[in-house]
């Protein structure tokens, strides 16, 4: 199996990916632009078990009662990982040492995406999002 590292920012968190993820898909909505920055957030999901904290340790911010937990960097506020559920963590890829083994598989919520984004006809694309998510993964 694949090891894949990545880490925040600032170096205090560093973690492992082993394995290969269900989907990895670029998200086009306005939370997602806001929240990176940029014109879309990358997002990948995995089994939760597949992840190895190796150095730090994130922190819970904006937990609901029952909702996913977002987990960032305490120093840099790097966003790492979207606790799902108990079995799937939904990591940010850009986060990874080499991000040159990844690519979408889909892109979501394309009727927000800036003009100037290409969205590829090769892919599965959505104008908001899959009524599962299950739709883009690959169980294989």
């Amino acid at each position: 199996m694949e090891t894949h590292e990545a880490g925040c920012a600032c170096g205090s968190v560093r973690y492992k990916f082993t394995g290969k993820p269900y989907t990895s898909y670029a998200c086009h909505c306005t939370k997602c632009q806001a929240r990176t920055g940029s014109a879309f957030g990358m997002s990948m999901h995995v089994q939760a078990s597949s992840l190895e904290i190796t150095q730090g340790k994130p922190i819970d911010v904006g937990k609901k009662s029952g909702g996913p937990v977002l987990q960032i960097c305490e120093k840099c506020r790097t966003l790492l990982f979207l606790k799902a559920s108990p079995e799937i963590t939904c990591i940010f890829p850009g986060c990874f040492d080499d991000k040159s083994w990844f690519a979408p598989v889909a892109n979501v919520w394309v009727r927000s995406a800036q003009p100037w984004v290409f969205i590829d006809p090769n892919l599965k694309n959505y104008d908001k999002q899959p009524e599962s998510w299950i739709e883009l993964y690959d169980l294989s």
